[in-house]
């Protein structure tokens, strides 16, 4: 079972939505190249791609509703748990040792959509490294192949 924040799970059913929408858009186009051309559809290079087209995008729209199935909504506000760990839809003020800089991150669900660069899937391995940490633990993370110290400076 995955969880998802009410925000995540929103922009999974809009992603379910432009999928249904390519695969009409699809079949559309392959329809209509049916309709233009006295050739038979196994000789119609558009028809052709409308309908590998609209295989690929039902495989991605069978994915996305088998995940949809299986969702754990976590709803807000989340509170601090009571021993200080970050849980999901935690924010992490973080600090990288090497650089001084200060960066905050939001535990995400198991899906991200974008609305963030600073909101990370807790099933990810930064979000693996961030579930679970407190205030004052020193973590170490791997970025693009680049082992980086980060203090934990917060948890809210």
């Amino acid at each position: 079972m995955d969880h998802f924040l009410p925000e995540d799970l929103e922009a999974l059913d809009r992603a379910i939505d432009r999928v249904k929408q390519e695969i009409n858009k699809a079949l559309k186009e392959a329809g209509d190249s049916c309709g233009e051309s006295s050739e038979t559809w196994h000789d119609n290079p558009g028809y052709e791609e409308g309908q590998r087209a609209a295989t690929m995008w039902s495989t991605r729209l069978r994915q996305l509703l088998a995940i949809r199935q299986q969702v754990n909504i976590i709803p807000y506000p989340r509170r601090p748990a009571p021993d200080g760990r970050a849980c999901i839809g935690h924010s992490l003020l973080l600090q990288d040792l090497a650089t001084g800089k200060k960066q905050e991150w939001q535990l995400g669900s198991a899906m991200t959509f974008g609305e963030s660069e600073y909101r990370v899937s807790y099933q990810s391995p930064l979000g693996q490294v961030l579930l679970g940490a407190t205030v004052g633990d020193l973590l170490q993370v791997d970025f693009g192949g680049r082992t980086t110290s980060l203090l934990v400076l917060d948890v809210k």
